[in-house]
């Protein structure tokens, strides 16, 4: 099942906070990286390892720090899915710097356009994924925002941009 809407939305928005806190207080993504506790550039970072760094960045909420790994990892761990099999996952320093550069606002048409052209090779491609089916003539509201938020795009941005 996994995480309420409130709880992925929450992470989104702290994957925004820890943006904000990296950008101010580090040189660049990989200064940051080498901040956690532990790491290993080979394996990348556990949730124990993510856990164990929440004060380096500006973090006090655990339960929030943890989902917002949760978040980074797409919510394939024990914690959030009693279904995942595979061992427990683990994110590295390009895994993190794609979701920060992911979490930049997207507040116009051009950055939601160039955003999707990241991910899909045509526009009535993602239009597809968006709506459902390549010509479809419309998309309503939370159809179009659950979409968006599946982009990295946070619900607010999502229905500025409908």
């Amino acid at each position: 099942e996994g995480p309420s809407e409130l709880v992925k939305e929450r992470a989104m928005d702290d994957l925004i906070a820890l943006r904000r806190y990296i950008i101010s207080n580090f040189a660049n993504y990989k200064e940051a990286y080498d901040r956690f506790a532990g790491v290993r550039h080979a394996e990348g970072l556990s949730l124990d390892d993510w856990e164990d760094s929440i004060e380096q960045f500006g973090f006090s909420d655990k339960e929030a720090w943890a989902n917002l790994f949760g978040h980074l990892i797409g919510w394939q761990h024990l914690r959030w899915d009693k279904t995942v099999k595979q061992a427990p996952a683990r994110v590295n320093l390009p895994d993190i710097a794609a979701a920060l550069n992911r979490a930049a606002p997207c507040l116009s048409q051009a950055a939601l356009k160039q955003r999707l052209q990241q991910d899909f090779p045509s526009i009535p491609k993602a239009w597809g994924v968006i709506a459902g089916k390549e010509i479809a003539d419309e998309v309503r509201l939370p159809q179009w925002t659950r979409a968006l938020q599946a982009f990295g795009i946070r619900r607010a941005d999502a229905a500025q941009l409908f």
